[in-house]
């Protein structure tokens, strides 16, 4: 049990440094609202603030799914896997498709 929650620290880690997407769209979010002028630590602990609240996300997401993935059998996961990629499939087509409507 230790370990498994050794590796959802260091997968929640990872998506977080490999998702630039957090930091981007907070600070849009930042500049439309019209709130800046930060200094360099503001700027600093701005983005740690996002980067801790992204981690602890994604840790509590993959706690999450390591506890309920183990009562599942292999059939409900591969149905599960094939929904979720469908479902990410058409959020990526109607973000592709969208500018051009």
């Amino acid at each position: 049990k230790k370990h498994e929650r050794g590796g959802n620290f260091l997968s929640g880690f990872l998506i977080t440094l490999s998702n630039p997407v957090q930091l981007v769209s907070y600070s849009l979010f930042f500049i439309t609202l019209k709130i800046g002028n930060f200094s360099r630590v503001d700027s600093f602990f701005f983005i740690l603030g996002i980067f801790i609240a992204t981690s602890v996300w994604w840790i509590a997401l993959s706690g999450f799914v390591s506890k309920f993935k183990k009562g599942m059998s292999d059939h409900t996961k591969k149905v599960l896997q094939h929904m979720v990629a469908l479902i990410v499939i058409f959020i990526g087509l109607f973000v592709v498709t969208t500018p051009f409507l």
